[in-house]
């Protein structure tokens, strides 16, 4: 809507390459970088520590704007600090407790560099989107009497449970895969169309998303599917359907 240019760049089992984008930076007009360190949607993959400084190292270096996105915070590994830590001069950080508490309360949160500030101000005052007193003075409520931790903890003990259940069904690609994701992102064997994929999975009772609904540009050489492993109701319903997809992906592959 806001004739933004997206430009992708490639990343390894711990996320996008530093050098890389180096590269396409020195090569195009980059004013800003959007990242989810945490658990990167749609890939579940986490950044370390140390490829979180590196990547910071370039952003300082180019100027850019960093968006880090860090919906997913509440299931890094103790200690873990935001990239926005290693920028202070040149972040925008965002966080909701849609993943983390209730997506139903549209509650988030939002830190920037002094710089930003007269922006985003004006920005939000525009735009005339407000956040309802109740459900503000709910989380607070959460936060300030422990019981958010006590949610997130449960969540947490849920997540694992339901990433071992996947596992039964599907081996991990990669190491360093959030080992708590609500997701996961599973490479297909073969090429598809995604509509066809799509739709042929959903007559077997199974709704899953085709990686083609991620890209940035058109590049089909690499084809995965995004599972979710928190929408369904409790494990037995979220067994069943790994069972079905697994029997699937046998017939078609």
């Amino acid at each position: 809507m806001l004739n933004i240019h997206l430009v992708p760049v490639e990343g390894d089992t711990f996320g996008m390459l530093p050098e890389r984008l180096d590269a396409i930076c020195r090569a195009n007009h980059l004013q800003g970088i959007y990242l989810i360190p945490s658990c990167n949607n749609p890939t579940a993959i986490i950044m370390d520590m140390n490829r979180r400084k590196d990547i910071a190292k370039v952003i300082n270096k180019h100027n850019l704007i960093l968006m880090e996105d860090d919906i997913f915070s509440f299931l890094a590994p103790q200690g873990y600090l935001p990239i926005s830590h290693f920028v202070p001069e040149r972040f925008v950080y965002s966080l909701s407790i849609s993943k983390s508490l209730s997506s139903g309360m549209r509650v988030g949160f939002l830190a920037y560099a002094n710089q930003f500030a007269e922006k985003i101000t004006h920005g939000i005052f525009n735009i005339n989107i407000k956040t309802s007193l109740l459900n503000a003075e709910v989380i607070t409520e959460l936060i300030n009497t422990g019981s958010a931790e006590k949610i997130i903890s449960q969540k947490k003990e849920i997540a694992k449970e339901r990433n071992l259940l996947y596992q039964k069904y599907f081996q991990k690609e990669n190491s360093n895969e959030n080992p708590l994701s609500f997701f996961r992102w599973l490479p297909l064997r073969q090429k598809y169309q995604l509509k066809q994929f799509e739709q042929n999975a959903l007559e077997h009772g199974i709704h899953v998303y085709h990686s083609h609904r991620f890209l940035v540009k058109n590049d089909k050489s690499d084809q995965f599917i995004r599972i979710s492993l928190t929408s369904a109701k409790d494990s037995d319903e979220l067994e069943k359907g790994l069972c079905i997809l697994k029997n699937f992906l046998l017939n078609i592959e």
